[in-house]
């Protein structure tokens, strides 16, 4: 997904999304240009994490010879900040967040294109490193749409300054 118009294209705010789909699943997704898409979000919404451990994990990469041991999930690993199951949970987290981000874009350009498992970058294939994730598409997808039509209701109920007014009846404390 290539979103973005002329105009944004012009002051380099283009936003790119790539999801890795195999078998009709989900196996991998990411964004460039949207900061609030990156995976330290997902990752303190399910792992014991500081922001500083989070900070400090993101600081200066090494220099390492293949750039997936740079990413910051595998530099969390390493540190012992973060368990594989975290990684995984805090990855299918972060492609909600990237598919649900894309079903929103109002304009945009969207490319399929097939190709072999060997040629899916070794992050969408390798468990290891998060990749396989094997998400249902279609429940995200779903998710995804129900999570739009939610913030479009409330959008319009605020515009229209509709108020809403509960009364409890009942024997509890008032």
């Amino acid at each position: 997904v290539e979103a973005g118009t002329a105009a944004e294209a012009a002051s380099s705010q283009n936003i790119d999304i790539e999801v890795v789909l195999r078998v009709g699943r989900i196996d991998f997704a990411q964004a460039t240009g949207r900061p609030a898409l990156r995976l330290g979000p997902s990752i303190l919404t399910v792992a014991a994490l500081s922001g500083r451990d989070l900070d400090e994990a993101a600081g200066p990469r090494a220099a390492v010879a293949d750039p997936d041991e740079n990413l910051l999930g595998q530099r969390l690993l390493r540190a012992g900040l973060l368990r594989p199951e975290e990684l995984r949970q805090a990855l299918a987290r972060q492609c909600n967040e990237i598919l649900r981000y894309a079903l929103s874009l109002q304009a945009g350009r969207f490319l399929f294109l097939p190709c072999r498992d060997v040629e899916f970058p070794r992050r969408a294939r390798d468990p290891a490193i998060g990749g396989s994730l094997s998400l249902d598409a279609e429940a995200l997808v779903l998710a995804g749409y129900r999570s739009l039509r939610d913030r479009l209701h409330a959008t319009r109920e605020v515009e229209e300054a509709a108020v809403y007014m509960s009364t409890v009846t009942g024997s509890g404390p008032q």
